[in-house]
């Protein structure tokens, strides 16, 4: 027997034993027993709904009123009167125990709950990083500090860190990276492989999230976000949301987003961005700002090295971070700043993306410029090797290498018209070897470092300064 098999019992027994005391003829020597049987059944039920991380949370679908059809309704017709979402229609079929495309005449009676029980649909966590907790059915329970895999049910609230952050993945394939700061619950999920839509609705009470919406073929998803001042219905959507107790911001980066508030409402296409002041409603769009473009980096990268892009004269500033994926999904860390300029936080070895956004004045999030980098670790331990130009060039553009250990057998020679190296070209070198430099001007800088490993390099030798004849 399953847990929910127990509670479903647990409250039978509950209604027969309440009937049970309602009889007027009920000898009052037996009160006190019943009393007690009714406390121990409420105790079981509060200690079953206790669940692991596995554990679907069980919603009251007991209280139900009855609605009239209206002529050649159906209960997809219903489900969108009833609760706003048509994807319902199927569950309401089941709860009415009735063929989900049955079409009705007028005036006939069916039952609608106010919530339903959930099915075995959740949205899994499949990353996370820093401080995650997770209150199972809502605020008012235990928090889960949860490990991965971990399941994430209808009516539970996740909470993040000021560095927290977490994927979900919904089963029709839409993820939802939920940044620092922020808490959301899952309002309502229906996503099976049998539903005609998949439902994911959400109550984002702080912070924000980054949505990849993905449909499941011939299944449409339906993504709607809300706020306790407007909602965001997505349709096939890339897009950012982030939510304040007095604004909502939502820029489209692909697809269309509908925003409806209690003051107005505006349809967003792609490329633009709104913001939700509460008490007054959706705001005039505004473009989102294009990505910046990268300069030339190293093949490798350490927190020694400097990665810059371009400056955008509209943005007020950047917003960075290192993903293990493109576009942020498995977030390692991020960042504003002002600067145009990046060196990477310690971190492990491997195959990162470094995502740069512009941000515009009202906070709105650009698109997105992602570029792959090879981060690898710094032996402080071994020194660089010095340069030196070739004597016999004339032109001053052959930089070889001198004092390098004969024993390390490829070493990388970076040149830069910048002293602090933002934006250079990196050439690989054998032992003995040179590189000549790939700019033209009156002077250039370059430096070099031995390469230990795939994974580890030296530390950088003294920096060349070379004015070119």
């Amino acid at each position: 027997m399953t847990v929910s098999d127990v509670l479903d019992k647990v409250t039978l027994l509950q209604r027969e034993a309440s009937a049970f005391l309602r009889i007027d003829t009920l000898n009052m020597a037996c009160r006190p027993v019943l009393c007690w049987l009714c406390l121990l059944l409420s105790m079981a039920a509060f200690s079953a709904q206790a669940r692991s991380p596995d554990f679907s949370p069980l919603v009251d679908s007991s209280i139900e009123k009855v609605v009239t059809t209206q002529e050649s309704d159906n209960f997809e017709r219903i489900a969108a009167r009833e609760f706003g979402i048509n994807g319902l229609g199927r569950q309401l079929a089941e709860y009415n125990e009735m063929p989900y495309k049955t079409v009705f005449a007028k005036g006939v009676e069916i039952k609608v709950p106010i919530s339903f029980k959930p099915r075995d649909d959740f949205a899994e966590a499949v990353f996370k990083k820093g401080e995650v907790l997770v209150y199972p059915g809502g605020s008012q329970q235990a928090a889960i500090d949860i490990t991965l895999p971990f399941k994430v049910h209808v009516n539970d609230l996740i909470k993040t860190g000021d560095v927290g952050f977490v994927s979900l993945r919904f089963s029709s394939g839409t993820i939802v990276n939920i940044q620092p700061m922020s808490q959301v619950v899952v309002n309502k999920l229906s996503c099976l492989d049998k539903d005609d839509q998949c439902v994911v609705d959400l109550d984002a009470k702080a912070g924000g999230v980054y949505v990849d919406v993905e449909n499941r073929e011939k299944q449409p998803t339906q993504f709607i976000i809300n706020t306790p001042y407007a909602s965001a219905a997505v349709r096939g959507t890339v897009f950012d949301f982030d939510v304040s107790e007095t604004e909502m911001l939502v820029g489209v980066t692909e697809g269309s987003v509908d925003i409806q508030s209690t003051v107005g409402e505006v349809s967003l296409p792609t490329g633009l961005g709104v913001k939700t002041v509460k008490d007054e409603g959706p705001q005039d769009p505004v473009p989102l700002l294009v990505g910046p473009r990268f300069a030339n980096y190293a093949s490798r990268i350490t927190p020694e090295d400097t990665i810059t892009w371009g400056a955008d004269p509209k943005a007020a500033g950047y917003l960075l971070s290192l993903t293990e994926q493109p576009l942020g999904n498995r977030e390692q860390y991020r960042e504003s700043t002002s600067s145009t300029t990046h060196s990477i936080q310690q971190t492990e070895s491997g195959a990162y993306f470094l995502n740069v956004r512009g941000l515009d004045s009202e906070g709105f999030k650009g698109y997105a410029s992602s570029t792959e980098l090879n981060v690898v670790t710094m032996n402080t331990n071994v020194a660089g090797p010095n340069l030196a130009l070739d004597d016999a060039d004339t032109n001053q553009r052959y930089v070889e290498l001198v004092s390098a250990d004969s024993e390390l057998e490829l070493f990388e020679i970076q040149f830069s018209t910048s002293p602090d190296f933002a934006g250079i070209v990196s050439v690989d070198v054998p032992s003995g070897g040179g590189a000549v430099a790939g700019f033209e001007g009156e002077r250039y800088f370059a430096r070099a470092r031995a390469v230990l490993s795939e994974t580890e390099v030296s530390r950088f030798g003294p920096v060349l300064e070379i004015a070119a004849n």
